[in-house]
């Protein structure tokens, strides 16, 4: 309870300097959102993870728009939002019955990785991606295979299926992006013309619902 009094104010001060309306409240709301779960505060723990929900609503807008590669301040804080929301859901229905309904709540965060990672070159946004890339595909797989494994139903596999293609993808995008400083270290020009051959061909995602729209 003194670790949740402690962050609140933390986050009373950034709202006073920052503003009530800053998108970088919604760190410290997915924190306290996570903090009072542990905690079993299950109604302060859907307050904030609503928050951070709400206080990111312009990058949901851009995430469901046309495609386009997109570069966010703090790129896995969508991800990391959503995955809060889900986890208060979960905690809230323990029969697991929501699988399908919190897998479609997953779509946004897939779709901001794939843009962000289309645009990461600093190494340090490249590492914190990678953190909540593996938590987020972690849970994506682990809802799908439970929803399949309450109904039978195909789409569900399909789903599973489709998740860790996706999950493939991604990676693939963060090892082409780690290539780039190869530039500057003599590599043979026909290397780095493959590379961007291949960059190139990752610009339209086939894994982004809205690639090519």
């Amino acid at each position: 309870a003194d670790a949740i009094s402690d962050l609140m104010l933390s986050r009373g001060i950034r709202s006073r300097i920052l503003g009530p309306r800053s998108e970088r409240l919604a760190e410290a709301d997915v924190v306290i959102s996570g903090a009072a779960l542990t905690l079993g505060d299950t109604a302060l723990a859907r307050q904030f993870a609503d928050s951070a929900i709400q206080l990111l609503s312009n990058r949901f807008a851009i995430v469901n728009g046309p495609f386009a590669p997109t570069a966010f301040r703090d790129p896995a804080l969508l991800a990391d939002a959503v995955m809060a929301k889900v986890a208060v859901e979960r905690a809230t229905r323990p029969d697991g019955s929501g699988e399908r309904e919190w897998l479609q709540q997953l779509e946004p965060a897939f779709t901001s990785l794939h843009r962000n990672m289309s645009s990461l070159s600093e190494e340090g946004a490249r590492l914190q991606m990678a953190g909540s890339h593996r938590r987020l595909f972690d849970l994506g797989l682990e809802l799908a295979h439970a929803a399949h494994e309450r109904s039978g139903d195909g789409t569900d596999l399909d789903r599973f299926l489709r998740i860790s293609e996706s999950d493939r993808s991604i990676l693939l995008k963060s090892r082409l992006n780690a290539f780039t400083s190869l530039r500057y270290a003599n590599v043979p020009d026909s290397v780095l013309t493959r590379e961007q051959q291949l960059l190139k061909a990752l610009n339209v995602d086939p894994d982004d619902p809205k690639a090519g729209n």
